[in-house]
């Protein structure tokens, strides 16, 4: 079995911004504790929040290589990783939406860019990009 050869532009988009953001997402989530540590804030860590946060930078990661190499899995990994992120922002809508302005658009922006994901991958001509050729 080969994979099929051609690869569109959205789908390069996605794995370029996928492996950069995975690889920021675990990089920054794994050294806030330490961080936090340093500046005397320690009663703040939440190893849930750091725990969710490298995991979805981990899938994210793997799904970028997975869309780079056009896997099957690299696109179930896409959609997994945009649902997941979508219900930890739905579980913070409440923290994030009292916080400041900044802090609400990236929020909102996020949440934007997740289904615009969710939707890229579920088009009939991307699944056939992924779809294993006898």
């Amino acid at each position: 079995m080969t994979i099929s050869p051609s690869r569109s532009r959205g789908v390069t988009v996605y794995a370029t911004y996928a492996v950069i953001l995975g690889t920021l997402g675990v990089v920054l989530n794994a050294t806030t504790p330490w961080l936090a540590r340093r500046m005397g804030q320690a009663a703040a860590i939440q190893p849930l929040g750091v725990a969710i946060g490298v995991g979805l930078g981990v899938l994210l990661l793997a799904a970028g290589v997975g869309a780079v190499r056009l896997k099957p899995w690299g696109r179930w990994l896409a959609l997994l990783t945009a649902v997941g992120h979508l219900l930890v922002l739905a579980r913070d809508y409440p923290v994030m939406m009292a916080a400041a302005v900044p802090v609400r658009i990236g929020y909102l922006t996020s949440g934007a860019i997740e289904l615009v994901v969710l939707w890229f991958f579920t088009r009939p001509a991307v699944v056939a990009q992924f779809r294993r050729v006898p």
